[in-house]
């Protein structure tokens, strides 16, 4: 498989990367990042050694490394949510295909904040501790 997680995470309003295994040392023909909507490929990008053919929903938002085939998307929506495919065809004209799901959250945000202040004295002061503890953080959909 060229890419090397099933899932990939991402948060909503910020970039993801989509890493690969794929070794270009030997070159390659084309190689193409498509979004699979009820088992049919949207192209997104298609690369050659010499050029870089971004669609035009995409052009804001996707960047290609074109030694490792590695796609940035973003700033992500809720929209991007589903399967990815990356389909490279090496020199030898050898298909190489991998997918991965990608998983847009929300924002994060804290979910409770707890102060604690101790206070210790001595002869001629009073010393103030303050101490702040956060509890797990909340994402929404």
């Amino acid at each position: 498989n060229l890419l090397p997680s099933d899932t990939v995470k991402g948060v909503s309003g910020k970039m993801v990367k989509f890493n690969t295994t794929l070794d270009t040392s030997q070159g390659y023909l084309t190689l193409s990042w498509n979004f699979v909507v009820k088992g049919e490929g949207i192209n997104i990008l298609t690369a050659t050694q010499k050029t870089v053919k971004i669609v035009d929903a995409y052009k804001d938002r996707v960047k290609v490394n074109e030694t490792t085939g590695m796609m940035e998307l973003g700033p992500l929506t809720a929209a991007d949510s589903g399967n990815y495919q990356l389909t490279v065809v090496t020199m030898d004209v050898v298909t190489l295909t991998g997918d991965t799901d990608l998983e847009v959250l929300g924002e994060c945000t804290l979910s409770h904040w707890t102060f604690k202040t101790t206070v210790m004295t001595s002869k001629h002061f009073y010393f103030y501790f303050y101490s702040i503890f956060c509890l797990p953080l909340l994402c929404h959909r």
